[in-house]
């Protein structure tokens, strides 16, 4: 049995679900290098939400939010 999922792939509809924001603002942020790359895994692109994330982080770091 499956107890730990330590990464878990998701397509840009979900991704954009994730970070709250339209699936074509998503892949605009994918194209233009402020989200990370897909990985493809035959025909499905899916992105590593642990990546995504990491991304989401990195962006709320250098716009001071929280600060």
């Amino acid at each position: 049995m499956l107890t730990d999922v330590s990464r878990a792939y998701v397509g840009a509809a979900d991704g954009a679900k994730l970070l709250g924001i339209s699936r074509s603002g998503f892949l605009k942020f994918v194209k233009i290098g402020r989200l990370p790359r897909p990985t493809r895994l035959g025909r499905r692109v899916l992105w590593d939400t642990a990546d995504l994330m990491s991304a989401l982080r990195q962006a709320d770091k250098s716009s001071g939010v929280g600060r």
